[in-house]
């Protein structure tokens, strides 16, 4: 029923392109991602009636979530409850926002409902305001330790903003936006946006660390063969990817 990402090789249509991305970065000696489970089979959602159809009822999907939880060392920290669609996170549309994600989870009671909440029906009416009018999609559960990064960093490969060929990132503390840079390829900062407000940043974005950043994003781009929107987090001092997308054209 749950599976390690990772541990076999499963196609988006299945695990939707969220957890196929990241099964695709775990896949890398060079990129670090969180450990992640999801469902075998996903759920199919009818749009117009609100029908959800899954070989496995919520209850069994709990159940066997919390043995895994109870044996794993996803335990040592609250889950992450996320989404995967069969109609997010591609080239010509990315969807943000439209699904959830639940943090901090620290009870097996809190389970179930998250899980009932992550599988609420979007209506059509939702989907054809985003331009996509469509009967039924696919969604997928994905269950990971989550991680609280007091830094994250979201990273466009190709700058589409300043209309450059540098990495343009974008630095948050606690949620909030302290600094904008431009990075070249070999990790060298050519252009602050705006200035790093938190001394702390100061001894964060060191040399060491943007090389890291710029080999993590080259491996990236390789590895899809197209420019990424990229999220990570620094957790123990380390770069942790969370996930990443094509940059919607």
């Amino acid at each position: 029923m749950w599976v390690e990402l990772g541990q076999q090789s499963l196609e988006a249509s299945v695990i939707g392109y969220k957890a196929y991305n990241l099964q695709l970065m775990s896949g890398s000696l060079k990129l670090k991602v969180p450990p992640s489970y999801l469902l075998d089979h996903p759920f199919v959602i009818n749009t117009r009636t609100d029908a959800i159809i899954n070989i496995y009822s919520t209850l069994e999907i709990v159940d066997c979530l919390n043995k895994i939880m109870r044996r794993s060392s996803i335990m040592k920290y609250p889950l992450i409850i996320r989404s995967s669609t069969n109609i997010e996170d591609q080239v010509e549309r990315s969807c943000a926002g439209l699904f959830k994600s639940i943090k901090n989870i620290t009870e097996e009671s809190q389970l179930l409902s998250t899980i009932n909440s992550i599988i609420e029906p979007v209506t059509f009416d939702t989907f054809e305001k985003y331009g996509i009018p469509i009967d039924t999609y696919k969604i997928n559960i994905l269950a990971q330790p989550f991680l609280q990064c007091k830094t994250t960093l979201i990273v466009f490969t190709h700058d589409t903003i300043f209309k450059s060929s540098n990495y343009l990132v974008e630095f948050y503390e606690n949620g909030n936006v302290v600094s904008l840079i431009s990075l070249d390829k070999s990790g060298i900062i050519v252009k602050t946006h705006s200035e790093i407000k938190k001394n702390y940043l100061y001894n964060l974005i060191d040399n060491k660390l943007l090389k890291k950043l710029s080999d993590i994003l080259s491996t990236i781009i390789t590895l899809f063969n197209s420019h990424q929107n990229v999220e990570l987090g620094i957790f123990n001092k380390e770069l942790i990817v969370f996930q990443s997308r094509p940059i919607t054209i």
